[in-house]
């Protein structure tokens, strides 16, 4: 789903900073687990969208 920030987004959106495609977190995203984050990048541009921190449960 692409939508214009300007419209109704979910509200747990992500947008694209470089060619504002929008989805949800669990939407289309192209999701890269790399040591302690992932890596969520557009599916449309390639472009990285953020770094999640990804928390190990066994460790506390």
């Amino acid at each position: 789903m692409t939508v214009h920030p300007a419209e109704n987004p979910p509200k747990s959106a992500l947008f694209c900073p470089h060619c504002a495609h929008t989805a949800p977190i669990d939407g289309d995203w192209i999701v890269l687990e790399r040591p302690g984050h992932d890596s969520y990048r557009c599916p449309d541009c390639d472009g990285t969208v953020t770094h999640r921190p990804r928390f190990d449960p066994r460790v506390g």
